[in-house]
């Protein structure tokens, strides 16, 4: 079995280095030591993303298989959610529902929203190891996710206004250019 200790620098990574040839026994223990700011750097990355935006509020999070946070974006970090359970009950229905990654929305309150629209993925390790059961979380409140949708949708309205616009003055020049002296003709014949 596989443990680790985060600590406020490094990850602790410890098992037991089973012996090939006597079955139940082991050689001793491998310890790796991982330099944990990385992870919290990595986090930060995807959160200065959103910040082209300054009202933006994306934060990332790094959840362990209970739940509790165990890496944080800095803005998560300020907010004091490091260590804390406050995706608990949502880890537990992710697990009963079996869904790997995906979107959903779920109520903002401990993230200063009242909604926040939380893509997630769980890790499945790699190869014969199994991983620690992480999930990776990023997290935005709902109206500024879909701000650039709202942005798309004002330009698609606003591109067909000016393209219906434009062909209204075009087959008014087009009809005023055909009918002009054929109407010129009629009226002083009146």
């Amino acid at each position: 079995p596989l443990s680790f200790t985060p600590s406020a620098a490094h990850l602790l990574i410890q098992t037991a280095v089973p012996d090939s040839f006597r079955q139940g026994a082991t050689l001793g223990t491998l310890s790796a030591s991982f330099d944990w700011t990385e992870v919290f750097r990595i986090l930060d990355q995807v959160e200065q993303g959103a910040l082209e935006e300054p009202s933006v509020q994306r934060m990332a999070l790094l959840l362990d298989q209970d739940g509790r946070i165990i890496a944080a974006s800095s803005l998560a970090r300020q907010r004091g959610l490091l260590q804390s359970s406050v995706l608990a009950s949502w880890s537990a229905q992710k697990k009963q529902r079996l869904v790997d990654r995906g979107v959903v929305t779920v109520d903002g309150r401990s993230f200063g929203a009242t909604e926040v629209l939380m893509g997630y993925a769980h890790s499945h390790g790699y190869r014969s190891f199994s991983g620690f059961g992480w999930s990776t979380l990023v997290l935005q409140p709902t109206p500024q996710a879909f701000l650039p949708i709202r942005h798309m949708q004002f330009s698609f309205v606003l591109f067909l206004t000016m393209t219906c616009a434009l062909a209204v003055m075009a087959s008014l020049i087009i009809a005023g250019a055909l009918v002009g002296p054929a109407g010129l003709g009629l009226i002083s014949d009146i």
